[in-house]
């Protein structure tokens, strides 16, 4: 009898540790309550085949040459090809926007990107902004600065209706940079929850 309450023991031991190692090793990879994890973005690392481009983004950059906007100085995992923007004199200039547009609704927008200096500047940024009819509201900005691959997230809920636009915003920021100078910008991510 001893015998057999010990062998049950034991089985309902290692059933407890199985079933707490499966717990523990389970993912919850929903982010957030009614999630829809599809990338908005539809060119987030600037690379849909083996070529670079910035199709989808809006690019204001006095660079004419689009093959200078881009380097192989990727983060891990990143592909081939990162966006490279340059500080510009004037602040029309010197970033990428992506537009994206509705459903009106009230809605948890995060945005996600990998991002790094190139020289002394640090006045690169990641903004995220909305734009209503006759008017635009930076909603989130977040600094680049830092000569490393950084990730960088913000998020905010927006209640967004029929003729909002929501705008991502990668910018080398304004200034008097010299030659060298540079931000880089590498697999954007853009996903709504409600």
């Amino acid at each position: 009898m001893h015998t057999r309450l010990k062998k049950i023991g034991v089985s309902l031991l290692l059933s407890g540790i199985m079933l707490a190692l499966i717990v523990v090793g389970c993912k919850n990879d929903i982010s957030g309550p009614g999630g829809d994890e599809a990338n908005l973005i539809t060119n987030p690392s600037f690379e849909p085949g083996d070529y670079p481009t910035y199709a989808g983004w809006n690019l204001n950059d006095s660079i004419f040459d689009s093959l200078q906007h881009f380097t192989n100085d990727v983060p891990i995992l990143g592909g081939n090809w990162s966006l490279k923007l340059v500080p510009e004199f004037s602040p029309e200039e010197g970033w990428a926007d992506y537009y994206v547009v509705g459903p009106a609704d009230r809605y948890v927008y995060r945005l996600a990107v990998w991002a790094k200096t190139v020289g002394d500047w640090d006045g690169g940024s990641v903004q995220f902004l909305l734009r209503a009819p006759g008017s635009s509201e930076l909603r989130q900005f977040t600094p680049v600065n830092v000569e490393s691959w950084q990730y960088y997230s913000l998020e905010d809920t927006v209640r967004l209706y029929d003729d909002d636009t929501l705008v991502v915003r990668l910018s080398a920021g304004t200034g008097n940079p010299d030659g060298n100078d540079a931000v880089l910008f590498d697999e954007v991510s853009l996903q709504r929850y409600k």
